[in-house]
């Protein structure tokens, strides 16, 4: 019997479908023993260590598994069984030993590594979306894209995501979207289904499409407990087509806000510097207050030139300020996220050059008036009389020379306080 069996060629390469029961893998020798077994019959295996090491899932007792084995006899019993070469999972098992195969090559090259991870835009221009144009899914991305955030255009590529050739339209679509998309952020996916409807998303054509795409990519298929390979290489999962539109856009409204607090601080900061560059100034020009006309004269000059300062000032402001106001209002009509932006870094530097200019401003005014205070000091004929000198009048005018007054003439000696009236008793050259 045994010779009869084992030497019959259609008995040394079968292929059997069944259910595993009593399974055991001996932990010394590593060899495995199981029976496979349908509605109405069984039959012995032996899953030698050399054989089963190449397995890539846990068989379990329960599982239906596809087995290439040979028929032998076992002689001490009198009985035949199968010895086991390869084995993989029946059914739904043969796709699941596809996926892991493809989704440990894909691992091996990095294509699932966090590194690769791309941070998605923050405000997208636009948006490309690679599913079915039928698809439920899509009509509840684009209603959910329409109400967060309506600034942001979509473009469509609408790809079969279900059957046999739905790998390679999911494919062209992405590529299509690379190379004309001209968009910032790309969600590919679909509605919910079937592993074997969604069976697409776990080619490796697919996988690689998605790694290959030149811009952050959110991989949307609609199940909640089964990974994808989509999802393992794209950028970032989100379980439904919904949460990808949540995912890829901010929401308006939190926009707008940001952009009036930032504006009402703006302003703010802008007032009160203006307000308290204004009362030093207002300081400064009584400190430097003085009897002396000139030095009045030097003042007049300096409130004209503060009082045209602070209307520019104020112009300035007010006109900065009318242009914060006018472009929070136009965006909330477009928003433009990159033109609110270059209007801020504009108010910024507005701001800076102002600032710099009032102090250029308040310094040559006090250059100057510092370097006329001092002139007039120099000039001031009461200095002079105040460090002890005296000034000889003859008739209204300051005798400089000896031969302008006679000897008896009366003239009056002015001192640093008060006046004396002398007389000429000898005049000497």
């Amino acid at each position: 019997m045994k010779r009869l069996i084992e030497s019959e060629p259609f008995l040394t390469n079968v292929c059997v479908i069944g259910e595993i029961s009593n399974y055991k893998k001996h932990s010394a020798s590593g060899h495995v023993y199981f029976t496979l077994k349908d509605g109405s019959s069984q039959v012995d295996c032996v899953f030698f260590k050399s054989s089963n090491q190449t397995l890539l899932f846990n068989p379990e007792n329960g599982d239906e598994v596809i087995v290439l084995a040979s028929l032998k006899v076992y002689e001490k019993r009198g009985s035949y069984q199968l010895y086991v070469r390869k084995m993989k999972k029946g059914g739904l098992g043969e796709l699941y030993q596809q996926y892991e195969e493809t989704k440990k090559k894909l691992l091996d090259e990095g294509l699932m590594d966090s590194e690769r991870k791309r941070e998605l835009p923050t405000y997208p221009r636009r948006i490309g979306i690679v599913s079915s144009s039928d698809s439920a899914g899509l009509k509840d991305a684009l209603k959910v894209l329409e109400r967060r955030y309506p600034l942001a255009e979509v473009v469509i590529a609408s790809v079969a995501v279900e059957g046999v050739e739905s790998a390679q339209s999911i494919v062209r679509g992405l590529k299509l979207m690379a190379e004309k998309g001209n968009v910032d952020l790309v969600i590919v996916g679909r509605g919910g289904g079937s592993i074997e409807s969604l069976w697409a998303f776990n080619t490796e054509a697919v996988a690689r499409a998605i790694a290959g795409m030149p811009v952050p990519v959110i991989s949307a298929v609609g199940h909640e407990t089964d990974t994808t390979l989509a999802d393992l290489v794209a950028d970032r999962r989100a379980a439904t087509p919904t949460e990808s539109a949540e995912l890829a856009t901010p929401l308006l409204s939190d926009i707008r806000q940001e952009i009036d607090a930032n504006v009402n601080h703006l302003r703010d900061n802008l007032r009160r510097r203006f307000i308290g560059l204004l009362d030093k100034m207002k300081y400064l020009g009584k400190a430097l207050r003085s009897p002396d006309s000139a030095i009045e004269l030097k003042l007049e000059r300096l409130d004209r030139a503060q009082d045209q300062l602070r209307a520019g000032v104020r112009n300035h402001t007010t006109s900065k300020i009318h242009r914060a106001e006018k472009m929070g209002a136009r965006l909330a009509l477009k928003n433009p996220l990159y033109k609110v932006q270059e209007t801020m870094a504009r108010l910024k530097a507005s701001r800076e050059s102002i600032v710099n200019g009032m102090r250029r401003r308040e310094g040559e005014i006090r250059g100057r008036l510092d370097l006329s205070k001092r002139s007039l000091a120099a000039l001031n004929p009461d200095a002079v009389l105040r460090r002890g000198y005296s000034v000889a009048l003859f008739k209204g005018r300051a005798v400089t020379d000896s031969d302008e007054i006679g000897k008896g003439d009366e003239f009056t000696l002015k001192l640093r306080t008060g006046e004396l009236s002398c007389n000429v008793l000898k005049s000497k050259k």
